[in-house]
This record gives structure tokens, C-alpha cells and sequence, in this order.
């Protein structure tokens, strides 16, 4: 196999990333607890789906592996297009490395609780504090997501390497991840821990991975095959 169909098969770990991480949050068959949930409720939701949820982070972390390979799949695309000193495309991959970390935090974090400490007489104080722990990381992680569809988006813009509509949708959606990450405060209502615009923005995240990976299979395809048309820097 040359090397332009493993940068393809590279580029497309994009793809498997999406499909595990659709699977990992389906997999639970309830919603997960709001922010102004009671504390029973919360910890009820833990002890009755713990072996969904085990199965679901360890889904989330194949899903992490899968996403890093793409990261770094995705610093090179950028980067043979951006030239230069490549200053964008190394803050869009810090900032998926920045956005994988706080993922790995939020859900280790969940899996902690329902490992040992849900149902664990006199553990509602700790499983408080650790659902909090969860959500604040899960909010603070859409600030990373936000500057690395950015910086993507401007890259694409600026050169060409992808469409000019996926250009003007990252930056669409780096503002909505922005929104997203005021959960950090919120809480009650549709951007608090639990509420439907960071579920949401979790969606069109995924679907932005998603589309970012077959757009770079094929422009990679192309690139095999022949000299790929690029738009000349603004």
C-alpha cells in the first residue's frame, strides 16, 4: 500500500471516531442528569445504568484513540496547505489535543463514580461533587472545540484546502461552541449541564468531525491521482 492511501486510511479514522462515539452515547438508554437534578436522582441514574455506562466510557476512549490519530492526520493536511510557519494549523491541532484531554477528564470522572462510589452508603456528597467535577469539564471543553474549528475553518478559508462553505460553517460553529461552553454558569435551562443546546452542539460537533474526514479522503484521493486545485492565500 503507497503512502497516499494510508494518508486516506488515516484521514478517515475521522469517520470511525464519529461511528464509536454515536454508538458510546446510544448505548445509555436514558438521558443524562441535569445540572438542578436532586442528588437521588443523579446518583439513581448512575447505580441503574452502571454496565451502560462502563460500556459507553470504554466505547469514549476507543473513540479518544481514534480521534488523535485523525488529529494528527488532520495537522498535516492543514499544514501542507497552509505553508509557512503553519501557526494555524499548530493551534487547531493543540487545540483538539486540549479538547481530548478535557473529554478524557469528563469521562473518567464518570466512570469513577459508577466504578465504586455510586450506591456506596453516604456517598451522595462525593457523587455530588464529582457529577459537578464531570459537567464543568464537559462545559469548559467546548472553549478547545471552538478555537480548533476556528483555526480549521481559517485555514480552509485562507487556502482552500476545503470548500469555502465548510470554511463558513467551522466559523458558524466555533461561535455556537462558544455559546456551549456558558454552561460553566448555567444552572437550569437549555445551555446548563443536561440541557438541549449542549446536546446539540455535541451533535454538530460529531457531524463536523465527520464531514472533515470525508472531505479530506477525497481531496487526499484527488491528490493521488492528480495536482489538486487550491485557492490562492487571501
Amino acid at each position: 500500500m503507497d503512502d497516499a492511501k494510508w494518508e486516506r486510511w488515516a484521514a478517515a479514522t475521522g469517520i470511525l471516531f464519529f461511528v464509536l462515539l454515536a454508538i458510546a452515547v446510544l448505548i445509555v438508554p436514558a438521558s443524562p442528569p441535569k445540572a438542578n437534578d436532586t442528588i437521588a436522582k443523579i446518583t439513581d441514574y448512575y447505580t441503574g445504568h452502571r454496565k451502560a455506562l462502563q460500556i459507553s466510557g470504554y466505547l469514549s476512549g476507543l473513540a479518544l484513540a481514534a480521534g488523535l490519530w485523525f488529529l494528527g492526520s488532520l495537522r498535516s493536511f492543514l499544514r501542507a496547505a497552509e505553508g509557512g510557519t503553519g501557526r494555524l494549523s499548530a493551534v487547531a491541532f493543540g487545540a483538539g489535543l486540549v479538547s481530548g484531554g478535557m473529554a478524557l477528564l469528563a469521562t473518567t470522572v464518570v466512570n469513577a463514580i459508577v466504578f465504586n462510589i455510586a450506591g456506596t452508603p453516604g456517598s451522595q456528597t462525593v457523587v455530588r461533587a464529582f457529577f459537578d467535577l464531570s459537567s464543568m469539564a464537559g462545559s469548559f471543553l467546548w472553549f478547545p472545540i471552538a478555537v480548533w474549528a476556528a483555526a480549521t475553518g481559517t485555514v480552509a478559508w485562507r487556502t482552500g484546502a476545503f470548500p469555502t462553505w465548510y470554511a463558513q460553517v467551522s466559523l458558524l460553529l466555533a461561535i455556537g461552541f462558544v455559546v456551549a461552553g456558558s454552561g460553566v454558569y448555567a444552572n437550569s435551562g437549555p445551555l446548563a449541564t443536561g440541557g438541549v443546546y449542549p446536546f446539540i452542539a455535541f451533535i454538530a460537533f460529531g457531524l463536523w468531525v465527520l464531514v472533515t474526514s470525508i472531505l479530506m479522503v477525497k481531496r487526499l484521493g484527488k491528490t493521488a491521482s492528480g495536482p489538486m486545485a487550491a485557492a490562492a492565500p487571501a
